[in-house]
Protein backbone atom coordinates (compact mmCIF):
# COMPACT_ATOMS: atom_id res chain seq x y z
CA UNK A 1 0.00 0.00 0.00
CA UNK A 2 1.19 3.79 -0.65
CA UNK A 3 2.26 5.50 2.31
CA UNK A 4 -0.08 8.27 3.80
CA UNK A 5 2.24 10.97 2.79
CA UNK A 6 3.61 10.15 -0.09
CA UNK A 7 3.99 13.08 -2.67
CA UNK A 8 2.85 11.65 -6.58
CA UNK A 9 3.24 14.57 -8.84
CA UNK A 10 0.49 13.32 -11.95
CA UNK A 11 0.26 15.26 -15.34
CA UNK A 12 -2.81 15.35 -16.53
CA UNK A 13 -6.51 15.66 -15.99
CA UNK A 14 -7.14 12.08 -14.47
CA UNK A 15 -4.85 12.09 -11.20
CA UNK A 16 -7.63 9.82 -9.51
CA UNK A 17 -7.11 6.65 -12.22
CA UNK A 18 -3.36 6.98 -11.79
CA UNK A 19 -3.52 6.91 -7.99
CA UNK A 20 -5.81 3.89 -8.48
CA UNK A 21 -3.57 2.12 -10.63
CA UNK A 22 0.19 2.88 -8.42
CA UNK A 23 -2.24 1.26 -5.46
CA UNK A 24 -2.49 -1.60 -7.41
CA UNK A 25 1.08 -2.40 -8.12
CA UNK A 26 3.54 -4.47 -5.99
CA UNK A 27 6.17 -2.29 -4.65
CA UNK A 28 9.27 -3.15 -6.99
CA UNK A 29 13.27 -1.42 -6.60
CA UNK A 30 14.29 -0.49 -9.92
CA UNK A 31 17.78 0.62 -8.79
CA UNK A 32 19.44 0.09 -12.37
CA UNK A 33 17.72 1.31 -15.74
CA UNK A 34 19.00 -1.40 -17.18
CA UNK A 35 15.98 -3.45 -15.36
CA UNK A 36 13.54 -1.35 -17.24
CA UNK A 37 11.90 -3.07 -20.61
CA UNK A 38 12.60 -2.32 -23.59
CA UNK A 39 16.20 -0.60 -22.37
CA UNK A 40 19.31 -1.53 -23.69
CA UNK A 41 22.72 -1.03 -22.66
CA UNK A 42 24.65 1.75 -24.60
CA UNK A 43 28.05 1.78 -22.44
CA UNK A 44 30.23 4.69 -23.11
CA UNK A 45 29.84 8.26 -24.78
CA UNK A 46 28.30 10.04 -27.22
CA UNK A 47 30.34 11.13 -30.54
CA UNK A 48 31.47 14.95 -30.54
CA UNK A 49 29.52 16.35 -32.42
CA UNK A 50 30.76 17.11 -36.36
CA UNK A 51 29.54 20.50 -36.26
CA UNK A 52 30.57 22.58 -33.55
CA UNK A 53 28.00 25.76 -33.66
CA UNK A 54 26.00 25.76 -30.25
CA UNK A 55 27.83 24.90 -27.20
CA UNK A 56 24.98 24.34 -24.19
CA UNK A 57 26.37 25.48 -20.90
CA UNK A 58 24.19 25.20 -17.81
CA UNK A 59 24.02 27.89 -15.34
CA UNK A 60 21.78 26.53 -12.69
CA UNK A 61 19.54 23.59 -11.74
CA UNK A 62 16.34 23.78 -10.03
CA UNK A 63 13.30 26.78 -9.70
CA UNK A 64 12.06 28.98 -6.82
CA UNK A 65 8.95 28.24 -8.29
CA UNK A 66 6.24 26.02 -7.34
CA UNK A 67 3.82 26.14 -10.46
CA UNK A 68 0.94 23.27 -10.29
CA UNK A 69 1.72 21.86 -13.86
CA UNK A 70 5.47 21.39 -13.38
CA UNK A 71 8.00 18.45 -12.16
CA UNK A 72 10.89 20.84 -11.68
CA UNK A 73 11.00 21.31 -8.44
CA UNK A 74 9.90 17.75 -7.55
CA UNK A 75 13.00 16.41 -10.04
CA UNK A 76 15.47 19.22 -9.51
CA UNK A 77 14.98 20.69 -6.19
CA UNK A 78 15.42 23.91 -5.35
CA UNK A 79 17.60 26.77 -7.05
CA UNK A 80 21.26 25.85 -7.24
CA UNK A 81 23.21 28.44 -9.04
CA UNK A 82 26.69 27.45 -11.06
CA UNK A 83 29.30 30.35 -9.90
CA UNK A 84 30.30 32.82 -12.41
CA UNK A 85 33.99 31.50 -12.59
CA UNK A 86 32.68 27.53 -13.65
CA UNK A 87 30.36 28.97 -15.61
CA UNK A 88 33.16 31.19 -17.73
CA UNK A 89 35.35 28.43 -17.07
CA UNK A 90 33.14 26.15 -18.78
CA UNK A 91 32.03 28.84 -21.83
CA UNK A 92 35.60 29.28 -22.46
CA UNK A 93 36.87 25.93 -22.97
CA UNK A 94 33.83 25.29 -25.26
CA UNK A 95 35.02 27.48 -27.41
CA UNK A 96 38.69 26.91 -27.18
CA UNK A 97 37.06 23.36 -28.85
CA UNK A 98 35.73 25.85 -31.77
CA UNK A 99 32.00 26.30 -30.94
CA UNK A 100 30.79 29.78 -32.02
CA UNK A 101 27.69 30.52 -29.80
CA UNK A 102 27.47 30.03 -26.22
CA UNK A 103 23.81 28.88 -24.99
CA UNK A 104 22.98 29.74 -21.56
CA UNK A 105 20.20 27.57 -19.79
CA UNK A 106 18.72 26.70 -16.79
CA UNK A 107 14.78 25.94 -15.60
CA UNK A 108 14.47 29.88 -15.22
CA UNK A 109 17.85 31.53 -16.46
CA UNK A 110 16.33 34.50 -14.30
CA UNK A 111 16.59 33.68 -10.83
CA UNK A 112 20.31 32.92 -11.38
CA UNK A 113 22.25 34.36 -8.53
CA UNK A 114 19.89 34.56 -6.06
CA UNK A 115 20.90 31.89 -4.08
CA UNK A 116 24.59 32.47 -4.13
CA UNK A 117 24.71 35.64 -1.44
CA UNK A 118 26.85 37.24 -3.39
CA UNK A 119 24.38 40.10 -4.85
CA UNK A 120 25.45 39.21 -8.22
CA UNK A 121 22.44 38.62 -10.88
CA UNK A 122 21.74 37.21 -13.87
CA UNK A 123 22.79 40.16 -16.30
CA UNK A 124 26.54 40.11 -13.95
CA UNK A 125 26.84 36.45 -15.52
CA UNK A 126 25.67 37.59 -19.08
CA UNK A 127 28.19 40.35 -18.96
CA UNK A 128 30.92 37.90 -17.50
CA UNK A 129 30.66 35.02 -20.50
CA UNK A 130 29.90 38.09 -23.32
CA UNK A 131 33.43 39.12 -22.03
CA UNK A 132 35.76 35.88 -22.67
CA UNK A 133 38.56 38.22 -24.72
CA UNK A 134 41.38 35.44 -24.91
CA UNK A 135 38.24 33.43 -26.87
CA UNK A 136 40.29 32.32 -30.28
CA UNK A 137 37.22 33.53 -32.72
CA UNK A 138 34.33 35.35 -32.23
CA UNK A 139 31.36 34.10 -30.73
CA UNK A 140 27.72 35.35 -29.48
CA UNK A 141 25.62 34.56 -26.56
CA UNK A 142 21.93 33.34 -26.06
CA UNK A 143 20.04 33.35 -22.74
CA UNK A 144 17.10 31.05 -22.43
CA UNK A 145 13.74 30.76 -20.69
CA UNK A 146 13.49 33.31 -17.91
CA UNK A 147 10.22 33.78 -15.99
CA UNK A 148 8.40 37.22 -16.00
CA UNK A 149 8.80 37.82 -12.14
CA UNK A 150 12.25 36.72 -12.00
CA UNK A 151 13.13 39.14 -15.26
CA UNK A 152 11.47 42.29 -13.32
CA UNK A 153 13.84 42.93 -10.63
CA UNK A 154 16.82 42.18 -12.98
CA UNK A 155 14.70 44.81 -16.08
CA UNK A 156 17.25 47.59 -16.74
CA UNK A 157 20.28 45.68 -15.98
CA UNK A 158 18.74 42.72 -18.42
CA UNK A 159 18.31 45.27 -21.31
CA UNK A 160 21.91 47.26 -21.13
CA UNK A 161 23.64 43.64 -21.47
CA UNK A 162 21.04 42.47 -24.53
CA UNK A 163 23.33 45.83 -25.94
CA UNK A 164 26.37 44.11 -26.10
CA UNK A 165 27.35 43.06 -29.73
CA UNK A 166 27.97 39.48 -28.56
CA UNK A 167 24.84 38.89 -27.28
CA UNK A 168 21.92 37.92 -28.85
CA UNK A 169 19.22 40.38 -28.99
CA UNK A 170 16.44 37.56 -27.77
CA UNK A 171 14.25 36.84 -24.90
CA UNK A 172 12.09 33.71 -23.99
CA UNK A 173 9.54 35.10 -21.59
CA UNK A 174 6.62 32.35 -20.74
CA UNK A 175 3.14 33.58 -20.79
CA UNK A 176 1.23 30.39 -19.99
CA UNK A 177 -2.15 31.47 -20.19
CA UNK A 178 -4.32 34.62 -21.00
CA UNK A 179 -6.70 34.69 -17.98
CA UNK A 180 -5.54 35.71 -14.52
CA UNK A 181 -7.10 33.19 -12.64
CA UNK A 182 -5.52 30.52 -14.63
CA UNK A 183 -2.29 31.79 -14.00
CA UNK A 184 -3.76 31.70 -10.26
CA UNK A 185 -4.40 28.41 -10.28
CA UNK A 186 -1.10 27.66 -11.86
CA UNK A 187 0.52 29.07 -8.74
CA UNK A 188 2.63 32.09 -11.46
CA UNK A 189 3.58 34.59 -9.68
CA UNK A 190 2.39 37.64 -12.13
CA UNK A 191 -0.95 38.48 -14.23
CA UNK A 192 -1.51 38.90 -17.89
CA UNK A 193 -1.21 42.78 -17.92
CA UNK A 194 1.77 42.70 -15.69
CA UNK A 195 3.81 39.78 -19.10
CA UNK A 196 2.12 41.93 -21.86
CA UNK A 197 3.93 45.05 -19.63
CA UNK A 198 7.21 43.21 -19.65
CA UNK A 199 6.54 42.85 -23.50
CA UNK A 200 5.89 46.80 -24.37
CA UNK A 201 9.00 47.84 -22.34
CA UNK A 202 11.60 45.23 -23.71
CA UNK A 203 10.14 46.26 -27.52
CA UNK A 204 10.94 49.69 -26.37
CA UNK A 205 14.33 49.24 -24.97
CA UNK A 206 15.32 46.84 -27.47
CA UNK A 207 13.19 47.51 -30.60
CA UNK A 208 14.67 44.47 -32.97
CA UNK A 209 14.38 41.95 -29.66
CA UNK A 210 12.93 38.39 -30.78
CA UNK A 211 10.69 37.31 -28.67
CA UNK A 212 9.29 33.45 -27.62
CA UNK A 213 7.17 32.66 -25.47
CA UNK A 214 4.75 29.74 -24.00
CA UNK A 215 1.53 28.54 -23.75
CA UNK A 216 -0.74 25.86 -22.22
CA UNK A 217 -4.21 25.12 -23.55
CA UNK A 218 -6.48 22.69 -22.06
CA UNK A 219 -5.39 23.33 -18.47
CA UNK A 220 -7.62 21.80 -16.02
CA UNK A 221 -10.89 23.73 -15.27
CA UNK A 222 -9.47 26.30 -18.03
CA UNK A 223 -13.02 27.96 -19.90
CA UNK A 224 -13.52 28.31 -23.30
CA UNK A 225 -13.78 31.95 -22.81
CA UNK A 226 -10.13 31.43 -20.71
CA UNK A 227 -8.79 29.64 -23.82
CA UNK A 228 -9.94 32.74 -26.24
CA UNK A 229 -8.22 34.76 -23.68
CA UNK A 230 -5.07 33.28 -24.38
CA UNK A 231 -5.52 33.68 -27.95
CA UNK A 232 -6.63 37.21 -27.76
CA UNK A 233 -3.31 37.80 -26.28
CA UNK A 234 -1.39 36.20 -28.72
CA UNK A 235 -3.05 38.04 -31.79
CA UNK A 236 -2.06 41.33 -29.82
CA UNK A 237 0.98 40.85 -28.56
CA UNK A 238 2.36 38.75 -32.06
CA UNK A 239 5.38 36.74 -30.12
CA UNK A 240 8.04 36.07 -32.69
CA UNK A 241 7.67 32.41 -31.42
CA UNK A 242 4.83 30.91 -29.39
CA UNK A 243 5.28 27.76 -28.44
Amino acid sequence: ALEEDLIVPVLGQEPEDVVEALRQMDPALLDDPLFLPGVEAHKGSLPDPALRTDAIVPIASGCLGRCTYCITRFAWGALASSPVDKVVGQAREWLGQGFREVQMTAQDTGAWGRDLGDGQRLPDLMRAVASIDDAPAEYRVRVGMLNPDSLEPIFDEFVDVLQMPRVYRFVHLPVQAGSDRILDLMRRHYNVAQWEDLVVRLRKAVPDITLHTDVICGFPGEEDEEFEATLDLIRRVRPDVTN
